[in-house]
């Protein structure tokens, strides 16, 4: 999709697969049927790239490639990605023995040419020596749909010459000085994740000792006036009452999701279904409507476990500021590369000159509800995704979160 994105020419060489099969796969993530029609997305079969002539030739699928490239510049296009199978590789046809060679000479394409490549080993089909040699002439690897730089990279001469039995000198060099440099790489990171644990432990006990203080002081205000509603007989005065106690409530889910926010980069991000993560949403709404709508599915995000609170926050958020009904509308659905949930609230919307800027919706309002936008905004920036205030004025209040590409991925099964 990302090649798409770019305007390059897009390239799939088919193995065991069918066209339709991988088109319905492209469909589930973007409409990709113009694309296939105008002949942006092109696929070819085994014997039409790797196997022409019934044999594989590490020289003529170079030049297959170069060629490629060139007529997609010449075609008007940014550039070419291309992507294939590798079963072709069991078939057992003459030359399949260079497979290993011409994915080392891949990367002496590189800087004259600079086509997009990827090549697909389904890991129940290889051995593991093809797999591990597949990682080795790969700079980079996609492994469980996260594409990751490769420190296990050989450079083309080193693998070739490892592979006929020599060893040469620039690979004791480069293998020594790497491990030297990860050794000093891992001290420092030692250090400075002691002095970080002590600086978080220090700011940590201050944040919760006030916390704490606050915490305490608003019970106390909930106590007495509780009190107050039970002994009041005033209609006006119990109506004041209501409103303190609704102010307390509210205070205290603020101190929630402020105490919650201290924990934020604790620990790693993990893989969550966006769909459990916007039913559990859902199911925590208070008002009566909750309306649905989904066009991806079987999505996980990569975040901080924090992200369905911080979106719950939004959504609370959202019915302080406009309580003039009791719909919500939540909408999942591609944008290019990224995906976007969008949060909707039917009522007078937000006025247009604070569009787009969550500091200033605070600011503006000068309501302290209006901090748990920015904390719930802060703990979504902490894994990587954005939030923008994007009402309509007159018809509803709308946040939007995107979540970039690298962030999301299709769940595994």
């Amino acid at each position: 999709m990302a090649g798409l994105s770019r305007g390059d020419k897009c390239v799939y060489i088919l193995g065991d697969t069918s066209e339709d099969d991988v088109v319905d796969a492209m469909m589930r993530a973007r409409d990709v049927q113009r694309h296939v029609d105008e002949g942006d997305i092109t696929f070819l079969r085994r014997d039409e790239a790797y196997l022409r002539d019934g044999c594989f030739n590490a020289d003529r699928m170079l030049d297959f490639i170069r060629q490629g490239e060139q007529k997609a510049l010449a075609g008007g296009y940014a550039g070419l990605t291309a992507t294939g199978e590798m079963s072709w590789q069991k078939t057992g046809a003459p030359g399949t023995d260079q497979l290993m060679e011409y994915e080392a000479r891949l990367n002496d394409l590189y800087p004259e040419s600079n086509p997009t490549l990827l090549c697909q080993y389904e890991e129940p089909v290889f051995d593991h020596t093809t797999l591990l040699d597949a990682i080795r002439t790969h700079p980079r690897v996609v492994l469980n749909g996260e594409l990751c730089a490769n420190p296990y990279y050989t450079p083309s001469d080193e693998f070739l010459s490892m592979r006929k039995g020599v060893i040469l000198g620039e690979m004791y060099r480069r293998t020594s000085q790497d491990i030297l440099k990860r050794a000093r790489f891992s001290m420092i990171h030692r250090m400075e994740m002691r002095d970080f644990r002590r600086a978080r432990k220090k700011l940590s006990t201050l944040e919760s000792f006030g916390l704490c203080d606050i915490q305490s002081l608003i019970e106390v205000v909930s106590f007495y006036n509780d009190l107050a509603r039970d002994s009041c007989r005033d209609p006006t005065t119990l109506s004041h009452i209501e409103v303190i106690a609704r102010k307390c409530g509210d205070a205290q889910k603020r101190m929630m999701l402020l105490r919650s926010y201290q924990s934020v980069g604790e620990s790693e991000p993990r893989w969550y279904k966006l769909e459990s993560i916007l039913d559990s949403v859902c199911t925590g709404i208070a008002c009566g409507v909750v309306a649905r709508e989904s066009e991806v599915e079987g999505v996980e995000i990569l975040a901080d476990g924090l992200v369905g609170d911080a979106m719950q926050a939004l959504v609370d958020n959202m019915l302080d500021l406009r309580n003039s009904s009791d719909e919500i509308r939540v909408r999942t659905h591609r944008s290019e590369d990224d995906i976007l949930v969008s949060m909707e609230h039917v009522d007078g919307g937000a006025p247009d000159r604070i569009k787009d800027d969550m500091s200033g919706f605070a600011h503006r309002h000068a309501q302290s509800h209006c901090h748990g936008l920015l904390l719930a905004a802060e703990i979504l920036s902490g894994s990587g995704m954005s939030v923008r205030e994007n009402s309509v004025a007159g018809r509803c209040t709308r946040f939007e979160i995107r979540i970039p590409a690298g962030r999301h991925r299709v769940a595994l099964r």
